[in-house]
């Protein structure tokens, strides 16, 4: 569905402009000024872009993601916390819908280079910040956040463009939104970057690929090392991941309900995610709802790589934006906010693309797992011999 982006120059300035909108899209003033707003833009986005659309096309992957949202949608019957449930659900569906788009566009670049502008504007800002000034009077000073105010997501966002910028050789906006990866100071997106970066460069140049792991490597070391509160960070979050792992049931504690219902063992501190998303989801929606999570993900990883090798390449920037996004949920929550999660799950829907119908794929099966059993019989009628037990007993008689 939705292969505007074909028909020409105007359906990629929309493409472009929407995605610099969500990345600049700022409240001053209010609770949540940059999140709520991109949530309600992301919304009328979404239900434009799925109005004007084409017939959507339904995958396997489709069909396992809507699975868990309906699981997610099931669990507000147990949920510790019923309301939070219902507000996640709304963004669990702008994110489904994110998807459903995404297997329907033909090139995502203007998307990239889009959102590379948005950030952009951000990179100064946060350059401001880390200066000592206050461009907003709602920002920090000191902490580089850009118009994201939290210099996580800022980081985390910017980490998803530059690994699909490299991907796709736009170098020009490189340089323009590395400020907003590196200012912030953060581990884990630099390490998303400089790993699924050197994946993306590797077939181009190796030697440009090591230095951009070294490089990332580096920059974690240092900010480890700078500051020992990095340290006790870490093992924070290693007793955070040990707790939510024993808290961990069937069924879970409800869609969103981490925060209500987690196990604190931090003292005095209140943590509102598990900071690992996998672990928070087999939380909230228990050992179903991570399977089919990782179910979801490793089908979209699974037709990325058949279509990148179909096409001849490597890793496709689509292919590393999603590879980005799941090195990052495992150090933070990228698919709890507005960009990281629009952008993520845009592009595993352009990943799925080119997979089959989810009713021709389920035929398919069908046929060879038939093939399969036809083939089994004729290995035991083989010879006239029967298999018994683990030994092979002729059946012929031994008389002549």
């Amino acid at each position: 569905m939705l292969n505007f982006v074909t028909n020409g120059r105007g359906a990629d300035i929309a493409l472009r402009f929407c995605a610099f909108a969500v990345a600049v899209c700022y409240w001053p003033g209010i609770s949540g000024a940059a999140t709520s707003p991109r949530w309600a833009l992301l919304a009328i986005i979404v239900v434009v872009a799925l109005m004007i659309g084409d017939q959507l096309k339904a995958t396997v992957a489709h069909v396992v993601g809507v699975v868990f949202v309906v699981w997610a949608l099931a669990s507000v019957w147990w949920s510790a916390a019923p309301l939070d449930t219902v507000g996640a659900l709304w963004k669990l569906i702008i994110l489904a819908s994110a998807f459903c788009i995404g297997a329907g566009v033909g090139d995502l670049r203007p998307v990239y280079g889009g959102a590379a502008m948005g950030l952009a504007v951000s990179s100064v800002i946060a350059t401001a910040q880390w200066l000592g000034y206050r461009p907003l009077p709602d920002l920090e000073v000191g902490n580089a956040a850009g118009l994201f105010v939290n210099r996580l997501i800022l980081a985390e966002t910017a980490a998803l463009i530059g690994v699909a910028l490299i991907a796709t050789r736009i170098w020009r906006w490189l340089p323009a939104i590395l400020p907003s990866l590196l200012l912030p100071g953060e581990r884990g997106p630099v390490l998303a970057f400089g790993l699924v970066g050197a994946l993306a460069l590797w077939r181009t140049s190796k030697i440009a690929a090591v230095a951009v792991a070294i490089g990332a490597a580096v920059f974690v070391a240092a900010i480890t090392a700078q500051n020992n509160q990095r340290v006790g960070s870490a093992q924070e979050r290693v007793t955070l991941a040990q707790s939510t792992v024993k808290a961990v049931g069937v069924l879970g504690y409800g869609l969103s309900s981490y925060r209500e219902s987690a196990p604190q063992p931090i003292e005095g501190a209140r943590v509102e995610h598990a900071h690992n998303e996998f672990l928070e989801i087999a939380f909230e929606l228990g050992w179903v709802g991570v399977l089919l999570c990782l179910g979801f993900f490793g089908t979209v990883v699974v037709a990325a790589g058949a279509a990148d090798k179909a096409d001849g390449r490597l890793f496709t920037a689509s292919t590393c934006v999603v590879l980005a996004v799941m090195v990052e949920s495992v150090f933070a929550f990228p698919l709890h906010e507005p960009a990281t999660g629009a952008i993520g799950l845009l592009c595993a829907g352009r990943c799925v693309r080119a997979m089959p119908r989810a009713r021709e794929s389920f035929a398919g099966s069908g046929i060879r797992l038939r093939r399969w059993l036809a083939s089994c019989r004729r290995l035991l009628a083989i010879d006239g011999k029967s298999y018994a037990r683990g030994r092979v007993v002729s059946v012929r008689s031994p008389l002549p």
